[in-house]
């Protein structure tokens, strides 16, 4: 069992599945206090990401340079 502990530690990572107008966000602000990881089933949105490019516009280049997120 994962308790907040062991998040806060990071010491386990959360998995945000669907990075889209909902999952990045939600990701790149987790992600400023755990370590978090990003998944999606698109290859060249995950390749856009990697290279601090949101097409949604969600999340700005400068959020997705500066955060901790994994994909």
């Amino acid at each position: 069992m994962i308790d907040f502990n062991s998040l806060q530690q990071k010491t386990v990572s959360l998995c945000i599945v669907g990075l889209g107008y909902v999952g990045l966000p939600l990701a790149v602000h987790l992600a400023k206090h755990f370590s978090v990881i990003g998944f999606d089933i698109n290859q060249k949105r995950i390749a856009a990401l990697r290279n601090h490019v949101d097409d949604t516009g969600e999340v700005s280049t400068e959020e997705l340079q500066t955060s901790s997120l994994k994909f």
